[in-house]
């Protein structure tokens, strides 16, 4: 049989699979939910550098078939706030920035005076979310913008210009805790005044290369936002909620090509292994400086189980503490946790969002649920 070129990669793809690390019952709860509804499932557990299971399922485009693999790219939305808080905190190592410092500091006064409670924040409110700025994205113009404008532009400066600058502040400066994608757009705005080559090559040269990662993307790493859409998972979800899915990779590249701290990065699971690797082994930061993200005085979100340090998410699963960060754009759905106590890393990317359907929702949550715990029981 003569084998055509198309079909000679995807071959080499699935035998480059099968080497990994799987495990059946990892790999059938990832089957069960590409029958289901979702069209592609990544799964990455680790523990340390050994790779325990490695899998992908279902496909990359729909359109096309091709099948999803584990080479495949993702942008990963708000797992993004890690990598901020890393430059963040290595700015402080550095003694470029200071975690109690006031923005006045840092910020022209013109700015200050716009920001909610500007004259009132620290370095340590925005990386916390206890600043009491309202998030952009729940400002229902916002939405109301993205769905009537195609070519909507989600620049930095242009959202927080319109979206939050001039607002009132949810509450006093410290006194609550309310997650805010504002926060991190204004912490990479205050990096780019302090830096001369600015935030992205902050990324790139303090993150990226610091630790060897080749397949994560920024603004100024090469190839960013053209497509690669040969190595791009494809994102899909369901807006009118008739069952049927349509390409979301379009609106969701755009908001990742605008946003900077709150989201922006995209990356294979592999890469991302390694930066969470590169936080937890303190091979970015310091044993002192890790200590502070994840201690540093919490407050409780309305989940009860879920908690936020200084650039670190916090989740209870079975009575284990993890710590990473999760990630939802129109097409993708992402979590990236370690739970310090097992020495595990679970990394999952969907190619499906769930922020307009319901019946998704409740899908992807079933299937967390499915996969955490036979993850925790095995290993």
């Amino acid at each position: 049989m003569k084998l055509t070129l198309k079909s000679s990669i995807i071959i080499i793809l699935l035998l480059s699979d099968n080497l990994r690390g799987q495990n059946a019952q990892l790999s059938s709860i990832q089957e069960t939910y590409v029958d289901k509804s979702i069209p592609g499932v990544s799964l990455l557990v680790a523990r340390g550098n050994t790779i325990l299971h490695f899998e992908s399922k279902g496909w990359a485009n729909l359109e096309d078939s091709i099948p999803l693999n584990t080479d495949h790219f993702f942008p990963l939305a708000s797992i993004g706030k890690m990598y901020c808080g890393i430059m963040i905190q290595q700015m402080i190592q550095a003694d470029l920035l200071r975690l109690d410092a006031p923005l006045i500091n840092y910020l022209d006064e013109a700015i200050i005076k716009q920001i909610p409670n500007g004259e009132k924040l620290s370095i340590a409110h925005l990386l916390s979310h206890t600043s009491g700025i309202p998030d952009f994205a729940d400002d229902p113009s916002i939405f109301e913008e993205f769905q009537s404008d195609p070519e909507m532009s989600f620049a930095r400066d242009r959202i927080l210009t319109k979206y939050v600058f001039g607002k009132n502040p949810l509450f006093s400066a410290g006194e609550q805790f309310s997650y805010s994608n504002s926060n991190y757009e204004i912490l990479t705005l205050i990096a780019d005044q302090v830096l001369p080559a600015g935030h992205a090559t902050w990324y790139s040269d303090s993150i990226f290369r610091a630790i060897g990662l080749k397949e994560s993307f920024y603004k100024k790493e090469t190839n960013y936002q053209p497509p690669f859409r040969f190595s791009l998972a494809q994102g899909y979800f369901d807006p009118f909620q008739q069952k049927e899915l349509i390409s979301a990779t379009e609106p969701s590249l755009r908001i990742a090509k605008g946003m900077t701290g709150s989201d922006g990065i995209i990356s294979s699971l592999s890469d991302l292994h390694l930066f969470m690797q590169g936080i937890f082994n303190t091979k970015l930061v310091d044993a002192k400086t890790l200590e502070r993200m994840q201690n540093y005085p919490q407050k409780e979100l309305k989940m009860s189980y879920r908690s936020y340090g200084l650039g670190l998410l916090s989740k209870e699963v079975d009575g284990l503490v993890a710590w990473g960060h999760s990630g939802a754009l129109p097409g993708y759905t992402l979590e990236a946790y370690y739970f310090p106590s097992k020495d595990l890393y679970l990394i999952y990317a969907l190619n499906v969002g769930i922020m307009l359907d319901i019946f998704l929702e409740e899908d992807v949550d079933t299937f967390k649920r499915e996969i955490y715990s036979e993850v925790l029981q095995q290993y």
